[in-house]
């Protein structure tokens, strides 16, 4: 089982979660697909249904941007109009836009991000917090047992059965979204994780009241 569920370093995988050997579940929209050992229905899923996604995801060297750009500003009429370009902070854009001869503004979103997610993993408490949360909701995405256990806990206590979501470091906000699906699901989650065998624990109630 733990061959089964080893991932590929694929980023495609930023976007799914392994639910069972033979199938996967897409993280931005929830549905399940079939799973073969490789990530070919999965690259076909992000491209007709998140093609955003993908290209986020798409490696972008500094070679093959710099020609890119300059044909980019030729086919908009916009040769010698362009002063800047705003992109990530990802170096290999830096580096391609310097070699533009443009300046590079830093994407302010992005940075804001970049600045939260260094102050949460500075800060001793939340870090704890964070990372008992991916254990807990990795648990879940992983185990149809868990799962089934977590729907069964929310329909026993009348509520709408809603799925755990996982942190993706290329999704802004997920960190956040994750923490409050938890606090949401706190109750049928803990009584889920005491029907199993496991030695999962939520994190306490007081710390994710910080």
């Amino acid at each position: 089982m733990e061959n089964a569920r080893k991932r590929p370093r694929s980023q495609v995988w930023e976007h799914f979660s392994l639910d069972t050997p033979n199938k996967v579940s897409c993280l931005i929209c929830d549905q399940t697909l079939s799973y073969s050992n490789n990530t070919s229905s999965m690259l076909r899923h992000l491209r007709s249904k998140h093609p955003n996604a993908l290209a986020n995801e798409t490696p972008t060297t500094e070679h093959h941007s710099a020609p890119t750009g300059e044909e980019l500003i030729s086919d908009w009429g916009l040769t010698g109009s362009v002063a800047a370009m705003v992109t990530d902070n990802a170096a290999n854009m830096v580096s391609a836009i310097q070699k533009l001869g443009l300046c590079h503004l830093p994407c302010f979103a992005h940075t804001i991000n970049l600045i939260v997610k260094r102050a949460v993993e500075e800060h001793e408490v939340m870090a704890g917090i964070c990372s008992r949360a991916r254990r807990v909701v990795s648990y879940f995405r992983s185990s149809t047992n868990a799962t089934e256990k977590l729907i069964l806990a929310q329909e026993r206590m009348g509520r709408q059965p809603l799925k755990l979501l996982q942190e993706v470091d290329t999704r802004w906000n997920s960190t956040h979204d994750m923490l409050q699906r938890l606090i949401d699901l706190r109750e049928p989650v803990g009584a889920a994780l005491a029907s199993l065998s496991n030695d999962i624990m939520l994190p306490s109630r007081h710390r994710t009241s910080i």
